[in-house]
């Protein structure tokens, strides 16, 4: 273990990033329209290089493109043919529709490739862009779900399997078919959900033999022993590494036995345990709500909107990893040292795309002056320059132990800050008089302590 006491000035160069914005780094970035009244930022990358969206309405065919390292902001399609991207891959293709049919337009590319004569839409991609996930539809609507896997030059357009129709579930849900929503960089895991009923949450898992096996998610929770869950559908993300799912979701667990609630809920879906978690609404909300998750990280942080009936705009918030609280999202940068704009509003703002490692956040906003632009935060790295994690569950003299879920500070502290690996103060206590601090609402895992007292602080490292 590392014993460091010194100024709390000099601490400030390697705690929560402040640093980095001393030295000028910049954390916020946004963007005005270049050619149309709005811009809607929506979709990062999985390696947070790139954020996609449009400008305008869809028919006005205005993509997108923000290399968020460069920052530089492109306008790559403007032919006014009716077109909606979905997404954007690590190597900067927009993907989505064009003129009705699935296709993407490649970084630097004159034009969209379709990759498919049928109508649907492109919905997400793999790592290496060699495989993408969608959906076709007829003219009822009937929805079937597909990959296009790259062979040479070209995409072969491969059907997901769905449950036949003496499959008890098909009548519920699968009529009117399904689609696929995203899929994994591994390729591993595609998440989709059916196109009838509450539209249920669905997973295709590709096994040894190379073949995608549906998983009926939803009905297999919504049937279990004791559930109460009303639905379990509208996917709106997979994480990148293919272990979290989000989106919306109903039950009525906080309603007494017997009554239902029309209250819609965001859920965290972990497709290895296969647990699944409902987000609790923020504290001291009432009446009719609305959540919903529009992304999640690979360490399941998720990106969340709330609206509730006093409300004509929804709030952001962050359901950091490891938690089911909503924390507003001008709160949780602040764990970080990031400053909250001045020009956003408290509730305009769209945060709707997160990177997979968490530490880029994006979306639109309406802008003081009453203009709707893009953003995206860069978010900093605690780093504390302690490499060491303290002796647990051993009084040996050093400033701090661990004894269970117990900190025990003998000598006191004025002021004790946890964080936890992402960089975000998961706990803190001012009591000046405490020694001993009880950390059992806290997760398993390696924290950051940061104690105060006297005008010094002291750095480490725990593992619960």
């Amino acid at each position: 273990m590392k014993k460091i006491f010194t100024p709390f000035a000099a601490l400030l160069l390697s705690v929560a990033g402040v640093a980095a914005q001393e030295n000028g780094q910049q954390f916020f970035y946004d963007h005005a329209a270049k050619v149309s009244s709005t811009s809607m930022a929506q979709t990062f990358s999985s390696n947070g290089k790139y954020l996609s969206g449009q400008e305008g309405q869809d028919n006005e065919g205005i993509v997108i493109l923000w290399d968020t390292e460069a920052n530089e902001y492109t306008i790559v399609n403007q032919d006014n043919i009716e077109s909606q991207q979905r997404g954007v891959s690590n190597l900067g293709s927009v993907f989505g529709d064009h003129g009705g049919l699935p296709a993407f337009k490649a970084l630097g590319a004159d034009s969209w490739t379709n990759i498919s004569e049928n109508t649907g839409q492109i919905r997400g991609v793999n790592a290496d862009e060699s495989i993408f996930v969608g959906v076709t539809w007829d003219e009822s609507y009937n929805c079937t779900p597909v990959i296009w896997k790259k062979n040479g030059e070209t995409y072969e357009e491969i059907v997901l399997p769905l449950p036949d129709q003496n499959d008890p579930t098909y009548g519920t849900y699968f009529t009117a078919g399904a689609f696929a929503v995203n899929i994994s960089d591994d390729s591993k895991i595609i998440a989709g959900q059916a196109n009838d009923g509450p539209y249920s949450l669905i997973l295709w898992r590709l096994n040894n033999a190379g073949e995608y096996v549906f998983e009926n998610v939803a009905d297999s929770i919504m049937n279990s022993e004791g559930s109460r869950w009303a639905s379990i559908g509208m996917i709106e993300a997979l994480s990148p590494n293919g272990k979290y799912v989000t989106g919306q979701c109903a039950h009525d667990y906080e309603m007494p036995e017997g009554e239902w609630s029309f209250d819609s809920y965001a859920y965290r879906y972990d497709t290895e345990t296969k647990e699944i978690e409902w987000i609790p609404f923020p504290v001291g909300t009432e009446g009719e709500r609305s959540a919903r998750g529009f992304d999640v990280a690979n360490d399941g942080t998720i990106v969340y909107s709330f609206n509730d009936s006093e409300l004509n705009n929804r709030e952001a918030y962050i359901v950091r990893s490891g938690s089911r609280t909503p924390v507003p999202f001008a709160e949780w940068l602040s764990y970080s040292n990031v400053e909250y704009p001045e020009q956003m509003s408290d509730k305009g703002v769209s945060l709707v795309s997160i990177s997979g490692d968490a530490k880029k956040l994006g979306g639109s906003y309406v802008h003081t002056d009453g203009s709707v632009k893009s953003f995206f935060f860069h978010i900093p790295d605690l780093n504390t320059g302690v490499d060491e994690v303290t002796d647990n569950n051993v009084n040996n003299g050093n400033f701090c132990y661990v004894n269970g879920r117990v900190l025990y500070i003998p000598a006191g502290c004025d002021r004790l800050s946890i964080y936890n690996m992402a960089g975000l103060q998961v706990y803190t206590d001012a009591d000046g008089a405490a020694t001993s601090f009880n950390l059992a609402s806290l997760p398993g895992g390696v924290y950051i302590v940061k104690a105060e007292k006297d005008g010094n602080i002291f750095v480490t490292k725990i593992a619960l």
